[in-house]
């Protein structure tokens, strides 16, 4: 993540924030949702070829959870209400849109991104982790 940062002498500087994050959170996180969270909004389609959970294209339930750290790993997630495709949920996606989830927990949310950090946080957090993993940003609140 890179932050612009306005000297009083008007020069630009450019910070980097490294964010570190658990694979044991984002699994539970990724389990939380699929549990509770983010039942309202979402379902995976186990249909489209694009769905890769592993070797075994079968499997259901927390078993995909479990391979999400393949390469190949990824899941198309749909709009539970209107069947519309809302992206690919994947290694890449996670870690390209940590931050920008990071920047929403630290808006007055601090405690948000402390208990995600500590064991994946609740439904609600869980919810707009995918969300943000999924879509880039909290579109379901």
């Amino acid at each position: 993540m890179n932050n612009t940062i306005f000297c009083e002498n008007g020069e630009i500087m450019e910070q980097t924030q490294f964010i570190s994050v658990s694979k044991d959170s984002i699994e539970s996180a990724l389990i939380t949702a699929f549990e509770q969270g983010s039942s309202y909004w979402a379902r995976i389609d186990w249909d489209d070829e694009r769905t890769k959970i592993g070797t075994d294209r079968t499997s259901r339930g927390m078993d995909p959870i479990y391979n999400s750290f393949q390469k190949e790993w990824q899941m198309v997630f749909l709009d539970k209400e209107t069947g519309e495709e809302l992206g690919l949920l994947n290694l890449e996606g996670i870690k390209k849109n940590m931050s920008a989830f990071n920047t929403w927990c630290n808006d007055g949310r601090a405690i948000y991104w402390r208990s995600f950090e500590d064991y994946g946080g609740d439904a609600i957090i869980a919810d707009v982790a995918l969300q943000f993993w999924i879509m880039g940003k909290s579109v379901y609140g």
